[in-house]
């Protein structure tokens, strides 16, 4: 992958940008961060959208102090739309992956940006303009907008400041979620997409950046944020409410995995744990069918990495130290189907398991499994043996298995005389109902 030239030396000159737009000392301030920006497109083919929106649409509020004429009202009115249809099209249009356009309302509402903007974008294309007094209005929102979803990620704090309202386990967990919903927006943009280490796309230093920020925290608690804020699986009443969460959807797996892969297995184990200790009602059905989901994957992905390494996160709950031992199949045998096995859906768990391995010895353990339970199943609904069977059992047995002293001749088989559960009468002849 060729280098990427960025215009800026380093994050601080983007912050100091930020700090002249927004928080000017002086009004000249304003004018000056501007400047800079064009100065900065000289160095570089390209800018983050969000600094060249930030100046255009500073540069237009600058010029449109001064109208003494309906000729300039017009001509801001058409600047004004230009500015914001830009504004639209380069926010959305890199969230058009499929070959059919997706609707812009969806992509603008997966991106959080209020969907009057697309009703701009379409009168300022198809319509009529709309009024200047909304135009200097929907560029003021589109400034406060670029401010919270692009400027202020620039310098997340690794601990996260609180207010007075608010203690410091409240701060860290809004601190989480934030990160979280930065990862996830990114994530379901393109789940083929895989962003190396130290990609300097504005979109890569973005998803690295949460990353990071979400290595900081206490993982007991980014665990119970990411099962209870509705990351990991669905259970917020929204979602619930649009049918999600009833039946599990895989394509979460595939949305967090690089964040798990990155959070490494010490994590994954511990996630497992926290999983199987809600088994006991901490969480609702519809909860725990999706979470009995993710133990059977963190499962397979855990016996994925090294012996050495899952021996080391597991060692404090086998007894000894399982020296020339399976200790893969120790992990599951020991750890994990003790924790399933009085699930009522544990073959159903176990399927799931097995689909997830990948042709080794321990889809051969799982299967195995498998047919024990089926044998159980059918041992526990099949039928109780007929009359007839234990009358001729008990005949079978009696004329069969009788031996002679020892050392004498073994007693040829006799042939075996048919047993009636009513003995025949020799002389019986059948007559016609009511003739004596």
């Amino acid at each position: 992958m060729p280098p990427i030239v960025e215009a800026y030396r380093s994050v601080e000159d983007l912050i100091q940008l930020r700090q002249w737009f927004y928080e000017p000392k002086t009004p000249e301030q304003r004018h000056r961060a501007v400047l800079r920006v064009n100065a900065l497109a000289s160095r570089a083919t390209k800018l983050p959208h969000g600094v060249t929106m930030t100046s255009l649409l500073t540069s237009l509020q600058l010029k449109d102090k001064d109208l003494d004429s309906l000729e300039s009202e017009s001509t801001m009115q058409l600047a004004y739309t230009a500015a914001l249809i830009r504004f639209v099209n380069g926010l959305l249009d890199p969230f058009q992956k499929s070959v059919h356009a997706a609707p812009l309302y969806r992509l603008a509402h997966q991106i959080n940006l209020p969907g009057f903007f697309v009703e701009l974008r379409h009168w300022g294309t198809h319509e009529q303009m709309a009024l200047l007094n909304l135009l200097r209005d929907s560029c003021l929102q589109a400034l406060n907008w670029l401010k919270l979803h692009y400027w202020d990620l620039l310098d997340l704090p690794d601990v996260p400041a609180t207010n007075e309202n608010e203690d410091e386990e409240e701060g860290i967990t809004k601190f989480v979620k934030t990160n979280l919903v930065s990862y996830k927006r990114i994530r379901k943009s393109n789940l083929s997409m895989i962003y190396k280490f130290g990609d300097g796309s504005e979109t890569g230093v973005k998803y690295w950046k949460a990353i990071k920020n979400l290595k900081l925290v206490s993982p007991l608690l980014l665990i119970r944020t990411m099962i209870s804020s509705d990351f990991l699986i669905y259970n917020s009443p929204e979602k619930l409410s649009q049918g999600k969460g009833v039946k599990f959807n895989p394509l979460l797996i595939k949305l967090y995995r690089p964040l798990l892969d990155e959070l490494g297995i010490e994590f994954k184990y511990q996630l497992l744990n926290l999983i199987f200790d809600m088994a006991e009602g901490s969480v609702s059905a519809i909860e725990w069918n999706q979470l009995l989901e993710w133990t059977a994957y963190l499962t397979s992905d855990i016996t994925e990495y090294p012996d050495q390494d899952i021996k080391g996160i597991i060692l404090d709950d086998v007894v000894g130290e399982a020296k020339g031992q399976d200790i893969k199949r120790i992990f599951i045998e020991q750890l994990v189907l003790p924790e399933v096995r009085s699930d009522p859906k544990y073959l159903k768990w176990l399927n799931s398991l097995k689909g997830f391995f990948k042709g080794s010895k321990l889809k051969l353990l799982v299967v195995n499994e498998i047919t024990n339970e089926n044998s159980k199943t059918l041992a526990q609904f099949s039928l109780p043996p007929s009359l007839d069977d234990i009358i001729t059992s008990a005949s079978e047995i009696d004329d069969l298995e009788k031996v002679e002293d020892v050392g004498a001749q073994p007693r040829k088989k006799q042939k075996l005389r048919p047993m009636f559960l009513f003995e025949p009468i020799p002389d019986w002849k059948p007559t016609p109902m009511g003739i004596i």
